[in-house]
């Protein structure tokens, strides 16, 4: 039950033999062996998961896609036809689904697996937000939230995340595409030092892969420690975004 480790692992070989970084940074969404994994490209929106958004909460929705719309566009090796893109629209939506779900003040959020550090840009709200990824993918965050001037982040290496997390407790972890595509022992890890501090747990993965024998595994510890408040089917049913609540 490896997950994608192995993609992760080309991705890291890969960085490491670029020489100019910033260059790769400016142009991240083209470099696929690289950076691949957390970005969709320039392209269209995505209506289901825009009209999902729409339907839920139109305030909260309207006030997202407008703030995406005019954030500065970065990341690209040429002007991009989109200014709300298919990873955008579906962004927007889990962003509509977490909040207009979750009734508490939410101060301390760890987001695991943070793509390019979109979350955090759009939700400078919350004052506390950390984020947990591969150094090569940290790197980017930082690169590309100094960009959108965002001032309050902190960026924790997936290799060194356990001392950091041991004495704390948090409000939200989100791992959205990220933990369900994990091994299960790094899966396993993760939920045991940060997840199962949380009080809520915002979970979205795709409902057969990397195998349903790995996404059945996770789910399965994660109903052990949490119930499930809400369950949202997207990308034509294939997609699951489930917010939890801690037992």
């Amino acid at each position: 039950m490896d997950g994608y480790s192995s993609v992760f692992d080309t991705a890291m070989k890969t960085y490491e033999n670029v020489e100019d970084k910033q260059k790769l940074f400016k142009e991240f969404r083209s470099n696929f062996l690289i950076y691949g994994f957390i970005d969709n490209g320039d392209t269209p929106p995505d209506i289901e998961a825009d009209t999902i958004a729409r339907i839920t909460n139109p305030k909260l929705y309207s006030e997202y896609r407008d703030f995406i719309k005019l954030r500065k566009s970065v990341g690209y090796s040429r002007p991009p036809k989109h200014d709300y893109s298919n990873l955008d629209s579906r962004h927007v939506m889990m962003f509509v689904i977490l909040f207009t779900n979750i009734k508490d003040t939410i101060n301390t959020v760890v987001e695991i697996g943070g793509g390019f550090g979109n979350w955090r840009t759009c939700n400078q709200h919350i004052p506390s937000w950390t984020i947990i990824d591969l150094p090569h993918v940290g790197q980017l965050q930082k690169w590309f939230l100094d960009e959108q001037l965002v001032e309050s982040y902190n960026i924790i290496s997936a290799f060194d995340y356990d001392s950091w997390a041991s004495d704390k407790t948090f409000d939200l972890v989100i791992g959205t595409h990220s933990l369900s595509e994990f091994s299960l022992d790094i899966f396993t890890n993760y939920f045991e030092k940060v997840v199962k501090k949380s009080r809520y747990f915002f979970y979205a993965y795709h409902n057969t892969r990397p195998t349903p024998e790995l996404i059945n595994a996770k789910l399965e510890m994660i109903r052990g420690s949490f119930n499930e408040i809400v369950n949202v089917q997207s990308e034509n049913g294939n997609v699951s975004n489930c917010l939890f609540l801690i037992k």
